[in-house]
């Protein structure tokens, strides 16, 4: 990124962020972010806290270390300068990505707990698309539970019992993908989930279940080929 050394405050944070947010995180994507590293380091006292929020999130997304950058006063900062719900959310990311670096969080505890209550407390509405899954499922015998939430704050969209495994199914409509690949925000909630919460989760993508529409046949074969998969 050639560039990168001109970008300052809002306009570095916005390119972080963005090329977080896309998912395309493929074998350039450590060459990209350790650039963004050193120049984020340098600029972050022109950070405001929108900018703070989204490096920080935009880090944790694609699991890319940097201690020069996210030190004690980067830590500060964004406690005494954060205090919007979508930022705090994403502190609550940024915690437990620190979490599952087996670091510290370097903040308070009462800022931790505002961040996860802010997190927790999203709305969350199933889809269509969730409902037409779960009654697949059932037409199975298969019981599920809808929105479940687990202890990392995130909600997963059905629960089974299958073979006496706990599975996970996340029900992954158009809004989860840049065009096949599953966007920043999806790859970091399946990541988080994996590593700090010991789930064995599945996606059905929309595309998938959409060649499989008029077909309950076809739908429950799917269901249980994808079950039985694990």
């Amino acid at each position: 990124m050639a560039n990168s050394g001109k970008l300052q405050g809002r306009a570095l944070a916005n390119v972080t962020y963005g090329a977080a947010k896309t998912g395309f995180c493929n074998t350039h994507s450590s060459d990209l972010f350790r650039v963004l590293a050193v120049a984020s380091t340098t600029h972050v006292g022109n950070f405001n806290s929108q900018d703070l929020a989204n490096t920080a999130w935009a880090f944790a997304t694609v699991d890319h270390a940097s201690p020069a950058l996210f030190d004690v006063q980067f830590a500060h900062r964004c406690e005494a300068e954060i205090c919007d719900d979508t930022h705090l959310a994403q502190m609550h990311q940024w915690f437990l990505w620190r979490a599952e670096q087996g670091l510290p969080s370097l903040v308070s505890s009462l800022f931790i707990q505002r961040c996860h209550d802010t997190f927790v407390k999203s709305p969350t509405s199933p889809s269509c698309f969730q409902h037409e899954v779960g009654a697949a499922l059932a037409s199975l015998g298969i019981l599920c539970k809808q929105e479940v939430a687990t202890a990392q704050g995130y909600t997963i969209d059905l629960v089974v019992e299958r073979k006496g495994k706990t599975i996970g199914i996340e029900v992954d409509g158009p809004r989860h993908f840049v065009m096949q690949t599953p966007n920043g925000n999806t790859q970091l909630k399946r990541r988080q989930l994996l590593a700090l919460g010991n789930w064995q989760l599945i996606s059905i993508p929309f595309w998938e279940w959409d060649e499989l529409v008029g077909s309950e046949k076809r739908q429950r074969e799917y269901l249980v080929h994808t079950l039985d998969g694990l």
